[in-house]
């Protein structure tokens, strides 16, 4: 069961943190900001935490050197310290509620509300009350796309998400939805939690399990409960999300022109759309999509090389051939060689 007693080290947060009111944690400082401001009282808490408060986090501080999936509590009354870190971050808010700083944008949150935060985003956590509960879900970057293979293989908004965060240069790397009292997803992520708590055998094989099916609960019952924050603090167009999802159902055949004319937009406005939260020119976007998924179907030895570039909409073999191995740096031959060995 995930209770809501402060842990020990949370009570001596506490404590700092009303024996210090002037020195609102609830602001969100740079690491900078914060070691003056611990100067300032005299006060050191990084004794007290079992990782040191700092700027940049990495995997191998928060996730077993065996496993792909850590599963922690967000420690209450922690100062807000903004900080990036090299995982995926998924923060649920099991109960209560929060606030998560980005740049530029502040995202107030409450119960049921799961925010996906992709490595390399800036952002701070204020959590300033006993009854407030973050479930944090940590996944490993450099393995995801052999341990989660299935999640950068479909054609929805997820994979949408940790594509562009693994391979392009998407700016709207966080995902807030909206899940209410869903009671399966809250059932699935204590289950987790009480999981990777136990650590029995098999544990990290079920927790890979559990964040595939933590990720489809979202996509079957949360698809359309979906914000996208803009970190810059600019206005995100209201259709980004159903462009992307086009783009990501349609890759074979869609052209510009054709998404275009779809969302009533001009091709200037969509082409300046998508480079600007892509970062890639709509015509290499849509070429990336179509030679992972050319990646992904050269695992199967029944399905031949033009089979394949029919599937994904290439005009001919030669230019494939040529635009794989620019990619891939080797043949779909020798790709398929490789995965096949």
């Amino acid at each position: 069961m995930i209770g809501n007693a402060l842990n020990d080290i949370e009570q001596n947060l506490k404590q700092l943190y009303t024996q210090y009111p002037h020195n609102s944690w609830t602001t969100p400082m740079s690491e900078e900001e914060f070691q003056q401001a611990m100067q300032r009282i005299g006060v050191d808490i990084n004794p007290l935490l079992p990782n040191p408060l700092i700027e940049s986090l990495s995997e191998e501080n928060f996730i077993r050197e065996d496993g792909d999936v850590a599963v922690l509590r967000h420690l209450r009354y922690l100062p807000a310290l903004f900080h990036t870190h090299s995982f995926f971050e998924i923060a649920y808010v099991f109960d209560g509620q929060c606030t998560n700083y980005l740049e530029n944008t502040t995202i107030p949150m409450q119960t049921g509300d799961l925010c996906l935060i992709a490595p390399g985003i800036r952002h701070a956590v204020s959590a300033v009350s006993d009854d407030c509960i973050i479930i944090n879900l940590l996944i490993r970057t450099s393995t995801f796309d052999t341990a989660f293979l299935d999640l950068l293989s479909g054609r929805d908004v997820l994979t949408a998400f940790f594509t562009h965060a693994l391979y392009g240069n998407h700016k709207s790397s966080v995902l807030l939805f909206r899940t209410g009292n869903d009671t399966a997803l809250k059932d699935f992520i204590t289950y987790a939690y009480e999981e990777y708590q136990d650590g029995a055998r098999y544990f990290q094989r079920m927790m890979n399990n559990l964040i595939h099916a933590i990720c489809i609960l979202l996509l079957r019952k949360h698809e359309k409960d979906i914000v996208i924050p803009s970190e810059t603090g600019k206005d995100m167009d209201e259709n980004l999300i159903f462009i992307m999802n086009y783009i990501q159902s349609n890759y074979s055949h869609v052209t510009l022109s054709e998404l275009a004319g779809f969302f009533h937009y001009s091709e200037r406005h969509m082409s300046r759309l998508v480079k600007d939260n892509t970062g890639k020119r709509f015509s290499d976007l849509v070429r990336d999509l179509k030679l992972h998924k050319a990646a992904e179907l050269l695992a199967n030895p029944e399905l031949t090389i033009a089979d394949i570039v029919e599937q994904i909409g290439y005009a001919d073999i030669s230019g494939f051939y040529r635009t794989f191995k620019n990619y891939y740096e080797v043949t779909p031959v020798e790709y398929r060689q490789k995965l096949l060995q």
